[in-house]
């Protein structure tokens, strides 16, 4: 340390060139600029220009080359803390003719004593007159130094504008309040110097210091001991006579005793929805029971206990080690695949019951007895003949993470994409010949063990009935799909479509999603679907045709897996305790 301070001092005696203040180390640089009282933070090509710029303007208040007509120059100013003057109360007297052009001038051009150049201080001083309009300055002190000083010292604290406790001074001292002062010239109100503890206030061009300044001029220009001069009503030649007062009933205002919302206030996520719901629905019903909102979210969702009955098995126990692939146990799932039926107004009832899908308990619960359309595609094509993975997914024993980007993505842009759709639509087949409606889970009395919750469907006059899927496709990092448009999302080989030899988008034949469409449309009994792909760049919408080829072929798989794999585990829960099922 010894040896930088060394190097530091023979080097402050004169003027290097910025080629040579590149040698310097960083401890050097630091050094140097911290005996002078400059800034310190930056990387060294900033200190190196910093260090230059002091030495060629000369304003090195510490170093030993300063010349005495610079010294001369200086205004004499007694320090604030070696002032022995009392402090007394302001009064428009003592105060120095302080204008607010004074003060704009001062932020305006005022040079950045850290940098040397001009620094425009505008949003410093717009801040400053709402600091002062808003009453933030209080407990002001004026102090005349001496009755021969030139100079005055003015006072105050100012209210943080954000936290009630705030953080002042290089040691970091904790108080509710900022201390500030400025110095002032007595005959001309010349701003000589300023001073704020705040983080920015060193320099005397905080928001706090003007706050201070503007406070002054206000109290300095007021006319209040003077009658007014601009406002003056004419003069009446009658003098007139006073009203006599009416009697008058005054009604009071009945005052709301509940409150609609929680006691304390909690910034920040809601850490438990369903209590946060309860907290709201509860202050509503003492506020106003009557509103929309309420009997909305108050109404009960509708009973689908009738269907899930259907689901229940025998109370019987299996053992964990029993071999489900017997005879005697195959034979009772066969069973109980046939006895599966359910009847066209449970299947409506289901429907309505689940409208609104994923933001719907009965939806969700509902979902855990079925193979649902979006799972058909791995059910289909599986290769393992472990199939635990699958049925713990198709059980809902697992859950996809909330805060997946492409989940999160695809749900927050599902509406824009049903909106772009129906707009294309309709300017096709005209908007008064197209109506879009959604549905909930969907269930054919046909194949009760499967299901299906198509996006929506569309009635159209010219094309009849058909349903929609669409997706948002959100892409990985290397490849932002949904910063592309749809075509260009077809070249990479991972996307779900590809283009044709006459540049048509298409869904690959042996995708997830075109098991998923063709088991709707199955479910649906319809002939058609409206695949929508939809991107921040663009919107495309292929119309793909039932196949009844496909379906069959589909649905022996489905049936096959629904009876050796997921009622196994509606009797013995193994996958459910953590077990493998063992049922291959």
């Amino acid at each position: 340390m010894s040896e930088i301070q060394d190097s530091v001092e023979d080097t402050s005696t004169e003027h290097e060139t910025i080629e040579m203040l590149r040698t310097w180390k960083m401890d050097q640089l630091k050094e140097w600029l911290l005996t002078r009282g400059l800034k310190r933070s930056g990387k060294k090509e900033v200190l190196v220009k910093r260090v230059y710029r002091v030495m060629q303007s000369g304003d090195d208040s510490s170093s030993d080359s300063a010349s005495e007509s610079d010294l001369d120059d200086t205004p004499c100013v007694t320090p604030i803390n070696e002032v022995t003057e009392p402090w007394k109360d302001i009064s428009v007297r003592c105060l120095p003719p302080l204008h607010e052009k004074d003060i704009d001038n001062y932020f305006i051009y005022q040079k950045n004593p850290t940098s040397g150049r001009k620094a425009r201080f505008q949003r410093h001083m717009k801040k400053a007159q709402k600091f002062a309009a808003e009453g933030y300055i209080y407990n002001i002190f004026y102090n005349a130094v001496s009755e021969n000083s030139d100079y005055c010292y003015i006072k105050s604290n100012c209210k943080p504008s954000m936290k009630i406790k705030v953080s002042v001074g290089n040691l970091g001292k904790v108080t509710d309040s900022y201390s500030l002062h400025v110095c002032l010239v007595k005959e001309t109100g010349k701003i000589e110097s300023a001073y704020c503890d705040c983080k920015a206030g060193e320099c005397g061009l905080c928001a706090h210091v003007g706050a201070l300044m503007y406070t002054v001029s206000k109290v300095k220009n007021a006319c209040t001991s003077q009658e007014c001069q601009w406002n003056r009503p004419r003069s009446m030649k009658k003098k007139p006579d006073p009203l006599k007062v009416i009697d008058i009933q005054l009604s009071e205002n009945e005052r709301c005793t509940g409150k609609p919302y929680p006691d304390v206030y909690q910034a920040g996520p809601c850490k438990d929805p369903d209590q946060f719901l309860q907290d709201l629905m509860s202050g509503m019903d003492e506020v106003n029971p009557r509103c929309v909102l309420y009997q909305t979210l108050a109404c009960k969702p509708a009973d689908i206990s009738s269907f899930l009955s259907t689901y229940e098995v025998p109370s019987e126990e299996i053992p964990d080690d029993v071999d489900l692939n017997t005879v005697e146990y195959q034979q009772k799932f066969r069973e109980f695949m046939e006895n599966l039926t359910l009847s066209s107004n449970t299947c409506e009832n289901l429907e309505i019951g689940t409208r609104g899908q994923s933001i719907n308990n009965n939806w969700i619960e509902a979902r855990n007895c079925l193979i649902t359309a979006s799972e058909m595609g791995d059910v289909c094509k599986r290769k393992t003949k472990c199939p635990d993975a699958l049925v713990r997914r198709l059980m809902g024993y697992t859950q996809p993470p909330k805060q997946v980007k492409s989940l999160t993505y695809g749900r927050s842009n599902e509406k824009k994409g049903i909106k772009a759709y129906v707009k294309e639509h309709s300017s096709k087949c005209g908007k008064e010949n197209v109506k879009y409606c959604t549905r909930g889970l969907h269930v054919n009395p046909k194949y009760p063990f499967l299901g299906a919750s198509a996006d929506g469907l569309i009635h159209c006059e010219r094309c009849g009935t058909g349903l929609v899927e669409v997706k948002c496709p959100y892409g990985r990092k290397e490849s932002q799909w949904r910063n592309m448009t749809p075509n260009e999302c077809a070249q990479d080989i991972s996307f779900c479509c590809e283009l044709s030899d006459l540049n048509n988008l298409s869904l690959k034949l042996n995708h997830n999603y075109m098991y998923q469409v063709q088991g709707q449309l199955a479910l649906y009994e319809l002939e058609w679907v409206d695949f929508v792909v939809w991107t921040k760049k663009g919107c495309n919408v292929q119309r793909i045709p039932f196949d009844a080829k496909m379906w069959a072929e589909m649905l022996v798989k489905l049936k096959k897996f629904y009876v050796t794999c997921v009622i196994p585990e509606l009797f013995t829960r193994r996958i459910k305790k953590g077990k493998p099922l063992n049922c291959f």
